[in-house]
């Protein structure tokens, strides 16, 4: 998705927002993705990863 035609890009800092995992302090990227839609309008806001217990625990570095 664009963020520039995303009504996301009326925030006042659109780099501010980030769609990755924020695992142990650290943003990690993944193939996985799911959107995340306006409740109001049903418009596509963005897709950000999805993780679950497992793959974010392998994303951890141990």
């Amino acid at each position: 998705m664009d963020v520039k035609t995303s009504p996301l890009a009326l925030l006042k800092d659109p780099s501010l927002l980030t769609t990755d995992a924020l695992i142990n302090g650290q943003w990690v990227k993944d193939s996985t993705r799911f959107d995340i839609h306006d409740p109001a309008t049903g418009a596509k806001l963005a897709d950000v990863a999805s993780k679950t217990r497992t793959t974010a625990w392998k994303s951890t570095s141990r």
